[in-house]
């Protein structure tokens, strides 16, 4: 008995581990794009900041 249900559950456990896999790899690509856009995001409001205090600077 036990030796027809062990592969069926092997068959399950690693098609579930597979699809778990493959979710938390994709889960953690996106975190990482989304942490990176939000660091080019505050990056280019930094620069233009710095930039209008440059021209504020230049033109007193």
């Amino acid at each position: 008995m036990s030796i027809n249900v062990s592969p069926t559950y092997m068959v399950i456990k690693y098609v579930l581990n597979y699809i778990i896999g493959g979710l938390a790899g994709l889960l953690f690509l996106w975190v990482m794009l989304s942490a990176h856009a939000v660091v080019l995001s505050i990056d280019n409001l930094l620069q233009r900041q710095f930039l209008t205090e440059l021209q504020s600077d230049e033109s007193d």
